[in-house]
């Protein structure tokens, strides 16, 4: 007969169990009012006409999105301080890439003080559905060409909901106001993802899940992620590795008034919504 400590067993687990309640908590309380505290829209520009009659006309205007630095250096100081303070296993690495059309196209990658070219940037090779990885810019140069990440590889157990994260829109209010500031008409962009000038996707909500298999860009219908990049850059490309870059993107919106509605209009403001 061969003693067993059923109670040893069970304190063990209890300890387990509450030891990943307490990481997950402390994992999800970082991404609180992310990314909507982080996210800048602006209109760029004078509103132009793009049609008109004798009876109502039709506004095109530009919304400028951007990432507030000053609130994602809060942000990612928070992460990476509640990243390690969770079981974890981490490494750094920097990004050195080139302007092509409005997107930073990574050339070379340096990790342990090895050097790889090509557009890959590959998460460990051996994060998986179970052991993800979560990699958050932690430094980038004045011109946006290099930058330098943290990989954590975390326990799936302890992992926030970062595909929910991936999933959520971004909405946009434009609020066209008269001489006194009150809104004459209000008009919401929903926004989960953009087009730039070269059909790249980026995804809206600075959460890039960058690899996984028989998936969109923004992890929909997905659970084989091995990795997702956190930064003030709107990531996207062809392909799940294929991480190009752009810190800035420009979004088109038409909207359409009756003339004795426009009359009345003096400005517009722009505001992201927060849940």
């Amino acid at each position: 007969m061969t003693p067993i400590n059923g109670g040893g067993i069970v304190s063990d687990v209890i300890e387990k169990i509450e030891s990943e309640k307490d990481a997950r908590r402390v994992l999800k309380e970082a991404f609180d009012g992310f990314p909507f505290t982080i996210l800048k829209a602006e209109v760029a520009g004078d509103p132009a006409i793009a049609e008109r009659d004798e009876n109502a006309v039709t506004l095109n205007v530009q919304v400028r999105m951007t990432a507030d630095r000053r609130e994602y250096d809060k942000f990612s100081s928070r992460l990476i301080k509640a990243l390690d303070s969770v079981p974890h296993k981490s490494e750094t690495f920097t990004v050195t890439a080139r302007e092509e059309g409005g997107m930073f196209v990574p050339e070379s990658v340096v990790r342990n003080g090895i050097r790889s070219n090509g557009l890959t940037w590959r998460v460990s090779e051996r994060a998986t559905r179970s052991v993800p990885s979560i990699v958050v810019l932690k430094d980038q140069s004045e011109d946006h060409a290099r930058t330098t990440w943290a990989s954590y590889r975390i326990d799936g157990a302890i992992a926030p909901p970062l595909s929910e994260l991936c999933e959520r829109a971004v909405t946009v209010r434009l609020d066209f106001l008269d001489e006194g500031g009150e809104a004459v008409r209000s008009e919401s962009i929903k926004l989960d993802s953009f087009w730039t000038q070269n059909d790249r996707h980026c995804a809206a909500t600075f959460l890039y899940p960058a690899s996984g298999r028989g998936t969109n860009y923004f992890g929909r219908a997905s659970h084989s992620y091995q990795g997702y990049f956190v930064s003030p850059l709107f990531l996207g490309g062809s392909s799940p590795f294929d991480c190009r870059y752009t810190p800035t993107v420009t979004v088109n919106q038409r909207v359409s008034f009756p003339l004795s509605e426009a009359g009345r209009i003096k400005s517009v403001r722009c505001l992201v919504e927060k849940p």
